[in-house]
Order: C-alpha cells, then structure tokens, then sequence
C-alpha cells in the first residue's frame, strides 16, 4: 500500500537530467540507440542513480539545498521526540541516571525508526548514517530536560 503523505525526506540525487541536445546530422536509428541507451544506464527508479554509484562518489549526487532541508527535518523529529520522551520520563517520576538512560534509549529508538524509514540506506538522504544519530543531539537533550524537570515538577511536587 501507498501513503498519500508526502515523502518524509528528500532524495539529494537529481533524478531529472537535462537532456542532451542531438546533432542534426544523427539518423533516426541512431537516435532511437540513444534513446534505448538513456533508458538502459539510468535505474528503474526514474534515473536515480544506483547504491554503487551512490557510494563511489557522493559529491555528485548530494544537493546542499535537499541535505539541509533533510537537516531541518531530522531535528525537527528528535526535537519532537524529546518533547514526548522528556514528558513521558517526567510522568514515570525519573530521576538522575535513570532518566539519562532514558533519553538515550528514546534517541537509538528514533535513530532506529528514521533508518527504518529511509530502509537503512542513509545515502540517498543524508551524508552519513552518523548524521542521523548524532546530528541534534545537543537540541534534543536540551529539550528533553525541560520537560522532564516541567513535567516531573507538575505530576510530584506540586
């Protein structure tokens, strides 16, 4: 099944080549070899190009326009993730190491959960899988501790 949401992420790779122009001179079949050859080198889905190509040189199919918006994304989510990780800790009443333990199971379970969605192929999205880790972590744990100190304050103290 298909989801009508848009795509979490972008993809950096530039999918949509500008075509190049053919000579006058070309015959028909020659442009029909062209056409079969274009179809045959670029993948299945829509010209992105292969894990292969992906890896051997990620300078030609990162966009700092699609990496930064994807880096407004992924903090968004773990900021987001902290907000409901910090309240749940807050509620649970924990305190000290128990709650720093909690945070960092919240953030391998949200790394875990943006792997999953990206199908644990961090190269299409982001430079590297570490960026996904480790990328807001200062955010998140700044936020995380508001709201477990606010909500632990409001449930057990007052």
């Amino acid at each position: 099944t298909t989801s009508s949401s848009a795509p979490m992420v972008r993809r950096t790779a530039s999918a949509n080549k500008p075509p190049r122009p053919l000579s006058q001179a070309s015959s028909s079949s020659t442009v029909a070899h062209k056409a079969t050859n274009a179809a045959a080198s670029s993948s299945s889905s829509g010209g992105v190009p292969s894990d292969e190509e992906q890896r051997t040189n990620p300078a030609k199919i990162l966009t700092p326009v699609a990496v930064a918006y994807n880096a407004s994304v992924l903090n968004f989510v773990h900021v987001l993730a902290s907000v409901v990780g910090g309240c749940a800790c807050g509620v649970l009443g924990l305190t000290g190491f128990n709650g720093v333990l909690f945070f960092l199971a919240q953030c391998a379970v949200t790394a875990l959960l943006l792997l999953a969605r990206i199908q644990f192929k961090p190269f299409p999205f982001f430079s590297s899988w570490t960026s996904i880790a480790f990328d807001s972590l200062t955010a998140s744990l700044t936020t995380f501790v508001l709201f477990w100190t606010m909500i632990y304050n409001i449930v057990h103290i007052y």
